[in-house]
């Protein structure tokens, strides 16, 4: 999910050089340093990427084998998957929080977050909480939206079973 606003580093139009604009690279290239500076909201998003990075680092999820989009809904905005031993939840819709959204576990039991694009960190509300368990909801198999999860962002959620999360 990096590459979806890999732009933020790019605050005005992107123009690479060409015989149009001189050859000018003054447009093409990326300002780092709006991360650095306190007034804008480019560090969260740098924080975001620190964090996944970290994520990747801790649980392996971009090198894991285990792929699989588990649900997607797309009048609700919603799209679940599986990637290694982590579940994701993103919830894409602007301007709809999910107070509650049923969602399929690969396996039954405690799940707790392990990333919260709405955490304070990242410029959110800090609306989910982090320390509350999850427990799943056996159900019949064969539907995809068979265990209840609480969604408050409007960003993504990531969950981990057991005592994975750290």
């Amino acid at each position: 999910m990096q590459c979806c606003r890999n732009e933020f580093g790019h605050p005005e139009w992107i123009d690479f050089p060409r015989d149009g604009n001189g050859w000018s690279h003054h447009y093409c290239r990326r300002q780092w340093s709006l991360a650095d500076t306190d007034h804008l909201r480019y560090k969260f998003l740098q924080a975001w990427d620190a964090a996944m990075m970290a994520l990747d680092e801790h649980y392996s999820v971009l090198g894991s084998r285990h792929q699989w989009v588990t649900h997607m809904d797309e009048a609700e905005q919603i799209l679940v998957f599986e990637r290694g031993p982590l579940l994701f939840v993103f919830n894409w819709s602007p301007s709809e929080g999910r107070e509650s959204y049923t969602v399929a576990v690969p396996v039954p039991g405690k799940w707790r977050v392990a990333l919260d694009s709405d955490a304070w960190d990242f410029g959110g509300k800090g609306r989910v909480g982090h320390e509350v368990d999850h427990f799943s909801d056996p159900t019949p198999a064969g539907t995809s939206r068979d265990r209840e999860h609480s969604i408050k962002t409007a960003g993504g959620l990531s969950l981990g079973s057991g005592d994975e999360v750290a």
